[in-house]
């Protein structure tokens, strides 16, 4: 999630999912069947960071 936040403030006009999007193809998870995560569960794993 420290990550992710960190994306946001690169990528302040992307989405939550976009910017995990761009973060998971960063990573090398974009096409190997991992799922990007909802918007609600982004959303709760930010509140308990």
């Amino acid at each position: 999630m420290f990550y992710f936040t960190l994306a946001l403030c690169l990528f302040p006009h992307e989405s939550y999912r976009s910017a995990m999007k761009i973060l998971m193809s960063v990573f090398g998870r974009g096409g190997q069947g991992y799922r990007v995560p909802t918007t609600g569960s982004i959303g709760a794993a930010r509140r308990r960071l």
